[in-house]
């Protein structure tokens, strides 16, 4: 007869005696406002999945506990605290570790992916982590080496060389009114071997004067797989500016409706948005489903990287995707920033992977600007 193991109390767990701690700017008033509120609750599943226990976690300003400790026996997630033993902060790496002291310190550019290093490490070590320090682990960079030994090869690529869009394999969507303007076939040329997308005020216009931006989609649709664009953004004023902006993504047949997208496995699938970028240094990547228990209408889950010395507008960045049967695994230029089976798990159905220049609900930038997206490739991985 098969029994169930037994999961230590919380009063007996790994946990006892330990102080957890996420440390934010400003605290809880920020920490709500940016969306980041779902973490707690992923850091809290993760900890009754392997631990069986809640975790003591209190959010906190950065400077609160910078420095001093709060107990004995401390769980640190956070960019700016100070402990002997715990590495600096490196914009470009996400790591964890144990100190000698037996400290336990999570750091990350991106917040969000504390809940995937909390998992790797109650993985790792279960409730018995005490024994292992000290130690650190590191996520390692994206590889196209890993990516293969898994079983995927390249299946599509497009680098933009001819003199115009191969209509045989893109197509145009949605042309005319959308948001603020419309959606011209003007807006996309190919030049000097990079797709360009343009949004523009135009006064004489294909559908009349105003506003137009365009989104390109794939002919062919697309089930899991690797899928990796090389982009120079527009330039964007920030994310409440009413500006136009950059975006990479891949969208289900439905995935707005709940009885189509089903919290994301029905046949309406989900729209993963792998990158939309809103500044100089401020990319984001979001995953976007209905039909979820409990939930009215859209439920998305956000990813952020901003502040880290990137130039997202003035140079080119490679955007990535890996979509399997177990998660959405978003990275920029190589470093993983968002892991999720956001809602009910990922997506089962093709989908349509899409580049736009994309138009808000109301502009407010001079209409003598001009926004420019430069991709320079585009390139899909599926496994045999």
């Amino acid at each position: 007869m098969k029994t169930e193991p037994v999961r230590p109390a919380p009063s007996e767990s790994a946990l006892s005696g330990y102080e957890a701690l996420l440390f934010f700017p400003d605290a809880e008033r920020v920490y709500l406002k940016l969306g980041l509120a779902p973490l707690t609750p992923k850091l809290q599943a993760v900890t009754k999945e392997k631990l069986g226990c809640d975790l003591p976690l209190e959010v906190v300003s950065d400077g609160r506990y910078a420095k001093k400790k709060k107990g004995p026996k401390e769980i640190l997630f956070g960019r700016e605290f100070d402990r002997p033993g715990i590495p600096a902060f490196d914009p470009h790496k996400s790591f964890y570790g144990i100190t000698e002291d037996g400290t336990v310190y999570f750091r990350s550019p991106c917040i969000p992916l504390y809940a995937t290093l909390w998992k790797r490490f109650l993985s790792e070590f279960g409730s018995d982590w005490e024994s292992a320090c000290p130690c650190y682990r590191e996520v390692p960079p994206f590889s196209y080496e890993e990516l293969e030994r898994a079983g995927y090869s390249l299946v599509f690529e497009d680098t933009f060389d001819g003199e115009k869009l191969d209509m045989d394999v893109w197509e145009y969507r949605h042309l005319g009114p959308r948001r603020c303007g419309y959606q011209g076939a003007s807006q996309a040329r190919l030049e000097n071997g990079n797709l360009v997308l343009t949004g523009s005020y135009e006064p004489n216009g294909e559908y009349g004067e105003g506003w137009y931006g365009l989104i390109v989609q794939l002919q062919k649709k697309y089930c899991r797989g690797y899928f990796e664009a090389t982009i120079k953004c527009c330039e964007n004023l920030g994310r409440a500016a009413g500006d136009i902006w950059s975006a990479f993504w891949i969208q289900g047949d439905s995935p707005y409706r709940g009885e189509d997208s089903q919290g994301g496995i029905g046949p309406g699938g989900a729209e993963i948005d792998v990158m939309e970028n809103f500044g100089p240094d401020y990319t984001t990547s979001c995953i976007w489903v209905t039909g979820v228990e409990g939930v009215d209408g859209l439920c998305g889950e956000l990813f952020q990287v901003q502040d880290l010395g990137n130039d997202f507008t003035g140079s080119y960045h490679t955007y990535g995707c890996l979509w399997d049967e177990d998660a959405y695994r978003i990275y920029v230029d190589g470093m993983l920033i968002a892991e999720t089976d956001h809602a009910c798990g990922t997506s089962r159905f093709p989908e349509k992977v899409l580049l736009s220049i994309e138009l808000p609900e109301e502009l407010k930038i001079d209409r003598s600007l001009r926004r420019e997206m430069f991709v320079d490739t585009l390139r899909i991985w599926q496994k045999s």
